[in-house]
This record gives C-alpha cells, structure tokens and sequence, in this order.
C-alpha cells in the first residue's frame, strides 16, 4: 500500500494538473502602457492610456470586465474606447463582437485628466472574464491573469500646442464578395479622437484617428489591408500603430463573425482629412456551411 505522504503527493499532483489545465482552457491577459507624451488643458495634464486584452486560453471568452484604478481621486475619465464603465472601479469591455476567440487580441483605452497630487498613473488588471461553452471548454469565469501597466511607450505623439478637442468621423469603406452562402465582407472607418490634435513645432496640425474594422459578412476574417486618401495636398500619416506602411491591419488573430476590431490607429499631419477604405482582405469560410 502506498504511504500517506505518497497519496497525498499525488492528490498534490493531480491538483496542480487540474489547476493549469483550467488556466490553459480560459485564460486572458492584460496589458496597459501609458503614451509617454502628454498636454496641458485648463490646468489640467492628458494622458492616453492603451489596453491590449488577449486570449491566451483555448476556450472562447466574452463578458471581459477590467479593474481600473487611478493614483488619486481628481483623476478624471475624459474619453473612452471599446470599454464602458459599470463602477467606479470596474469597466467592461465593449464593441469587440461578443466573442474574443483564442489567440485574439482586442485593444481598448482611455484618456484622462488629472492635477496634482496625481501622477496620471492607473492600474489597470483583469477583474474578471466569461468562458463560452465551446467543445471541451465549459462555461465559466477567470481572474487568473492579471496585466501590468507601464508608463512608458512605443506608440506616442510629439507635440507643443493644443488647437482643440473636437474631432470629425472619417468615411466608411466597405468591400466584400458573395460565394454560394459565404460573404467575406469588411468594413472600415476612421474617426478622429476628440482632444487628440495638436500643432506641432512646424505649425502643422497633427490629429490622431482611431481605426475601426468590422466583419460585417459570415466568414472569419483573417486579413485586411486598408488604403487612404486626403483632402488635400501635404497631408500624410506620420505615426500608425497596429497597421504597417502598407495598410495592413494587425488584427492579432481572426475577426469573428459580427466582430470587430478597433485597436489601430494614425497620426495625420497636414492641412487635410483622411478617408478610409477597404483595398483588400482575406476569409475563411469553413464555418459557412
């Protein structure tokens, strides 16, 4: 017979087995960083904040809900994307199709404002997110993985003067193709982020334009090139996150059926505004039948 201490050895083992098993089936992970320029308003100092949300699991998650947690309490919650707030520290995210599948990440942010004693630094961690029943997945809810928030950043503007906090809806370009029951169709929009816009030390104006792509046929959608155009001469994009210098979109996995990505963006400086359209993109229909 075995020992007491080898049987519980074993039951140690199993449990941790049966622990990673369910953390590997539904996992997410947050992740949160700081553009490292900011701009002054009325006294007060903006920030913008981007959240990457990703499944790492193998299960499909919905219901995503983000805790968020600023250094003080004069912060202020000017503007946000793909994400709501339910409370006053928890917000939900939003706009992503109701289905983030393995693999896939989502992106979501915020802008605030804040003066003194604040830093304009904001925890942001993953409260909680729903497992969909999907083959050997059961539905359930996770808080395993929590994100970091870094103060620093990749994707950032420069800038020296504030010209003000209205912006303008860009266009929307939309392509697509019928074959027998399959439509592999998308479509694009642009829409300039309110406060964002700046002149900058060569009097230019500068904008940011946050990007919107939707699946809007019944084929995943696993690429998506855009192209631009500008209303007038000597404008062009200066900085672009989560798009190359070709227009194509890094969606960081399919887009679901009525999903949608919302995580790229511009900067466009000049005289001009953008418009978007869709110049090409890529589906598999296995799932039509």
């Amino acid at each position: 017979m075995l020992s007491n201490k080898v049987l519980l050895l074993l039951v140690a083992l199993v449990a941790s087995f049966a622990i990673s098993e369910a953390v590997t089936g539904c996992s997410v992970d947050v992740r949160s960083q700081r553009r490292p320029d900011t701009w002054q308003e009325n006294g007060r100092t903006f920030a913008v904040y981007d959240i990457f949300v990703t499944n790492t699991g193998t299960c499909q998650v919905n219901d995503v809900l983000l805790r968020v947690v600023p250094d003080a309490a004069n912060v202020v919650f000017t503007q946000a994307w793909n994400m709501a707030q339910v409370n006053a520290t928890t917000w939900r995210l939003t706009s992503f199709g109701g289905i983030l599948f393995p693999g896939q990440e989502f992106n979501a942010g915020f802008i605030i404002s804040y003066v003194a004693p604040s830093q304009g630094v904001v925890s942001i961690s993953l409260a909680s997110a729903t497992c969909v029943a999907s083959g050997d997945c059961a539905p359930t809810t996770t808080s395993s993985t929590t994100g970091t928030t870094s103060t620093t950043g990749t994707t950032g503007t420069t800038g020296t003067t504030t010209t003000g906090t209205t912006g303008t809806t860009g266009t929307t370009g939309t392509t697509g193709t019928t074959t027998g029951g399959a439509v592999c169709s998308v479509s694009a929009s642009l829409t300039a982020r309110p406060g964002a816009n700046w002149t900058d030390d060569a009097g230019r104006n500068n904008q940011i334009f946050d990007i919107t792509v939707i699946n809007t046929g019944n084929c995943i959608v696993t690429s998506v090139r855009l192209a631009f155009t500008f209303s007038a001469a000597n404008t062009f994009i200066s900085q672009r996150w989560n798009i190359d210098a070709n227009g194509n979109v890094n969606t960081f996995g399919p887009i679901g059926v009525g999903g949608g990505f919302g995580g790229a963006g511009v900067v466009v400086t000049g005289p001009g505004l953008p418009t978007v359209t869709v110049a090409d993109r890529t589906c598999d229909c296995s799932n039509v039948q």
